[in-house]
């Protein structure tokens, strides 16, 4: 869909994660709210999404330890106390 030229490599995962979502999105939008209003299902009006705020989040996410498996040295085995 998109033609990229002249970005810096350090720079094409911002453009891909933010810019081209920021891009795509409010055609999207409009063209989910006019396929459904031309049917009978009732109409889905789509929220806004604020990309950077997920791209964010995501690398953020990426930065951290894995925290979902806890570190099973400083569980405490369950018994009686």
């Amino acid at each position: 869909i998109f033609e990229i030229i002249g970005i810096p490599e350090a720079q094409m995962e911002t453009v891909l994660g933010v810019v081209c979502p920021s891009l795509l999105y409010p055609y999207l939008r409009v063209n989910v709210a006019d396929m459904l209003t031309r049917t009978t299902f009732p109409p889905l009006h789509l929220a806004d999404i604020n990309f950077e705020l997920f791209y964010r989040q995501r690398q953020e996410a990426a930065n951290q330890p894995d925290q979902a498996s806890p570190n099973l040295a400083t569980v405490a085995p369950a018994g009686n106390a």
